[in-house]
């Protein structure tokens, strides 16, 4: 899955960029601007929800969809120390809305038919994958590590569990801007195989100096990733059997590839966060455009990508949400409303999900 993110206290920095350019880059703007060059009627194909936050109705572009979204809320455990805990809504296709779930986690698999939740409390030993258009669970995978996190790998036929001895999202609040998170219990991670439900667990203990949650994510069908401060990209890159391998494609000259990475003809590689971003072709690392957004999340097609855009001029980098810009940069709707804080675990965090 694709998560969009902004991290509360850091910045998407300008790169050098002075407040006159930034307004002019600027993705979104109020409706009252007259110099706001946002298309406002979403292309045939797409599927927006600007009026609503968080939204009611499917939002969509291209190959991708806003399968699920997730709001947070942070309950006390003990003294300063507080846990988030997540509600998550799935995009519902017999009603065309998002629905509240039980689920502690939960990931959509590609193609939107299924979903993969844990039940319960985090970390959660009771995996099940649910048939998303009838909301039953169709099977339960008891594993015998309880885990934080699930994420399908990209073509649906695996599920990837990274395991803990204790809630994952746990900190110490000295005030409501200021707080230290607890030090990681990860413990590993499972491949689960969807088809004969065959689990197999690989011990890898987490980071010292990382924070609290330390998932694993696919960086492609034979390889995944985990944050990493002792790596000079910030990740750590290992097979599916637990083993260090060294990173692949545009990663391992160094480059610093963002979320939406490779394009799906294989051409183009997506930059990383910063207004404005950028776009290069793979084979000569050349820029191809660049693009008025904060951040690249998911290849709509091999000509688009969904990102997370500033409303206006960009004042606030918080104030940001869903649009699909062009490569060239030179096309940009708005996809959703603009969040009030995308920085704040109380509001709403879409997945992206290959449709």
């Amino acid at each position: 899955m694709t998560t969009m993110a902004l991290v509360s206290g850091g910045s998407l920095m300008l790169k050098g960029l002075q407040s006159a350019n930034a307004a002019e880059l600027a993705s979104g703007a109020n409706a009252g601007n007259s110099s706001d060059t946002r298309t406002r009627v979403a292309p045939a194909g797409v599927s927006s929800d600007i009026r609503n936050s968080p939204p009611k109705s499917l939002i969509a572009a291209g190959r991708m969809a806003v399968s699920a979204y997730w709001i947070g809320q942070w309950g006390t455990v003990q003294g300063n120390v507080k846990r988030l805990h997540r509600t998550w809504y799935l995009h519902n296709p017999r009603s065309g809305s998002y629905e509240a779930t039980p689920w502690s986690w939960l990931d959509v698999a590609p193609g939107l038919k299924f979903a993969a939740v844990l039940d319960g409390e985090l970390p959660s030993k009771r995996l099940g994958i649910l048939d998303v258009s009838t909301g039953n669970i169709v099977s339960w995978i008891n594993l015998g590590q309880p885990a934080g996190s699930v994420a399908w790998s990209p073509d649906g036929s695996k599920i990837l569990a990274t395991t803990y001895t204790s809630h994952p999202d746990e900190a110490e609040f000295f005030s409501e801007a200021l707080r230290r998170h607890k030090p990681s219990t990860r413990t590993g991670f499972y491949i689960v195989n969807t088809a004969d439900k065959k689990t197999k667990f690989n011990k890898i203990a987490s980071e010292r100096s990382g924070g609290t949650r330390q998932d694993f994510k696919w960086e492609s069908g034979d390889a995944i990733s985990a944050p990493s401060f002792t790596s000079s990209n910030g990740k750590s890159w290992r097979s599916l059997d637990g083993q260090l391998r060294a990173p692949f494609g545009a990663t391992a000259a160094g480059d610093e590839i963002g979320a939406a990475g490779i394009s799906p003809n294989g051409k183009l590689v997506a930059g990383a966060p910063g207004l404005p971003t950028q776009v290069r072709e793979l084979a000569t690392d050349q820029a191809v455009g660049t693009q008025p957004v904060l951040q690249l999340l998911a290849w709509a097609d091999d000509d688009h990508l969904i990102a997370l855009g500033c409303e206006g001029a960009c004042s606030n980098e918080f104030r940001n949400g869903l649009v699909l810009v062009s490569v060239d940069g030179k096309q940009v709707t708005q996809l959703s409303s603009y969040r009030k804080d995308g920085a704040a675990d109380e509001d709403w965090h879409p997945v992206l999900t290959v449709r």
